[in-house]
């Protein structure tokens, strides 16, 4: 079981470093992300999606938001299917990664469901 999580760590360091950079949409996209977590308008969560912090913000950065976690959950189900586990623990897996990584001063959302700063 160790050996299938080590997989899925390893797969998911990929995704999350790699493949956001691969080609200038998808960078212009991750620099509209960033900007978003910075201004508090959208933050990590626990279950490795974004969530929109700010309820006034606005119907582009919803789109964004919406469109990052269908391409995060595609990849969370290959990540589960290839290691025999579920999308949700891929999704935690790397949700726990995600928050580690979030700047100081940013939203993110823990396992008890309210928006914290970090």
């Amino acid at each position: 079981m160790k050996r299938s999580y080590l997989k899925v760590a390893i797969a998911l360091s990929f995704f999350l470093v790699v493949l956001p950079i691969t080609s200038r949409f998808a960078a212009a996209q991750a620099n509209v992300i960033d900007t978003a977590k910075a201004a508090n308008q959208i933050g990590e969560r626990y279950d490795g999606y974004l969530g929109v912090v700010d309820p006034k913000a606005s119907e582009d950065i919803r789109v964004l938001t919406h469109e990052t976690n269908v391409k995060r959950r595609a990849k969370y189900e290959e990540i589960a299917r290839t290691n025999g586990i579920s999308t949700g623990q891929v999704g935690r897996i790397a949700g726990a990664k995600l928050l580690e990584q979030a700047a100081t001063g940013q939203h993110v959302m823990p396992r008890e469901g309210e928006w914290v700063v970090k």
